[in-house]
């Protein structure tokens, strides 16, 4: 396994960074303000990392969903979901891929996933900053979260690219209690 293996970040390049989706809705009965906007709902995210080795990149399909919190702690009618592509060049990604028996494919080795993990989100933490700057959602700045987080909390895709959703993969469980405010507007 060339897991010992090192990634040398001067041969990674991220060559595409785009939104697939943007969706800001504001659909209350009664149109809020971004001073209404106290803070917003811990997003869900889905990190969910593709490699083509034909053309020595790793891709990654973000999602994003968050909502908008009052001043009373009430979520409001305003939230944002938003898909975004990454895609990196590894210039030597054969060296720094192994096969996983688990998962009967091949892999990029932990410290490259790492690595790209972080890049990943932190570009997208900016991509969404920028896109929310002049709409309701302005503050919005997603927390800072572990690669390790980022990866278990991720959903997987189906054959089309469509996250799974929890239904089609796990058991029933019951509701969840709405999530408390955790990021406030900046």
């Amino acid at each position: 396994m060339a897991t010992d293996n090192l990634p040398d970040l001067n041969q990674i390049h991220i060559v595409e960074s785009l939104f697939l989706a943007c969706q800001i809705s504001n659909s209350g009965p009664i149109t809020a303000f971004p001073e209404q906007i106290d803070a917003f709902t811990s997003p869900a995210v889905s990190l969910i990392p593709m490699i083509d080795l034909d053309q020595n990149k790793v891709n990654f399909d973000i999602r994003v969903q968050v909502a908008a919190i009052d001043a009373e702690g009430q979520i409001l009618q305003v939230d944002g979901a938003f898909r975004i592509f990454i895609s990196f060049h590894v210039v030597n990604l054969p060296e720094l891929v192994y096969f996983n028996e688990q998962l009967n494919q091949k892999i990029p080795i932990p410290h490259l996933t790492n690595a790209l993990v972080g890049v990943a989100y932190s570009t997208a933490r900016g991509m969404i900053m920028s896109k929310v700057a002049d709409t309701v959602l302005a503050g919005l700045s997603l927390p800072l979260r572990s690669n390790r987080r980022l990866m278990e909390e991720s959903q997987p895709l189906d054959v089309e690219g469509n996250v799974v959703s929890s239904k089609e993969t796990e058991a029933p469980t019951a509701p969840q209690k709405e999530k408390a405010p955790t990021s406030k507007k900046a």
